[in-house]
């Protein structure tokens, strides 16, 4: 085995590393005692991390064709339900669901987005619109044929008979169903750009969560990186 692959598999290693331990770290889990995230903005010993993502793909659930900002985008929205390892449902935006024949019918919780703004059964069925054309989840919405508000719920209409349904009202929602980056989601994160780059802050409107341990995540251009990566390799081989 080469020198140069050891180092490739070495940096690929990282990435892979560096990913799995955000995910890791930012639990869904209820907090019981609080109703609302608080995030100190003082604490001298904030978690910071830094992940790679694509600066020439998109950053919206609704967009991004790469799985590295599809990723990153389930840290900023937040779907209905969420799937744990046994691909049980767990509420996230949904208080909860029943399905009745072709008739899947979603009652909401009281989410907000990242503005502050109450996510609402228009919202759900602008996303679900959104979504079902989207690169992430059209495959998997493939079964639903509209959704339409009914006062605090959304009800699905399916093709056809599907007791599992429930699990693929996992798509992210944003406010309007935006397909634009940084539109407001209810996620762990919100994204942030400025003169420093682009990063995700812990989203303190988050109701009903705890805080994540990583309080804030920098993201940078992984295509740069990989470039500056081979001109060091190159310049190690001269």
């Amino acid at each position: 085995m080469n020198r140069k692959f050891l180092r490739t598999f070495a940096v690929l290693l990282a990435i892979i590393l560096s990913v799995s331990f955000v995910f890791a770290g930012c639990s869904d889990e209820p907090d019981d005692n609080e109703s609302t995230t608080e995030v100190s903005q003082s604490a001298p010993d904030a978690h910071t991390l830094k992940l790679p993502y694509s600066k020439n793909d998109k950053l919206n659930p609704f967009t991004a064709e790469s799985m590295l900002n599809q990723s990153i985008c389930e840290l900023v929205y937040d779907g209905l339900f969420s799937l744990d390892k046994n691909y049980n449902v767990s509420p996230l935006i949904a208080s909860k669901y029943t399905l009745s024949g072709r008739t899947l019918t979603v009652t909401l919780g009281t989410a907000k987005f990242s503005d502050g703004s109450a996510v609402t059964a228009a919202d759900i069925v602008a996303s679900f619109n959104s979504a079902k054309t989207s690169p992430a989840y059209k495959t998997s919405l493939a079964g639903f044929s509209k959704a339409q508000v009914s006062g605090n719920a959304v009800v699905f209409t399916l093709t056809a008979d599907d007791p599992y349904a429930v699990n693929c009202l996992t798509f992210g929602i944003t406010k309007g169903g935006s397909t634009q980056d940084n539109a407001a989601g209810s996620g762990r994160y919100t994204l942030v750009s400025d003169a420093s780059g682009t990063l995700l802050k812990a989203n303190g409107t988050r109701a009903g969560f705890s805080a994540p341990k990583i309080s804030e995540i920098h993201l940078y251009n992984l295509q740069e990186f990989l470039a500056d990566f081979v001109f060091l390799q190159m310049a190690w081989e001269i």
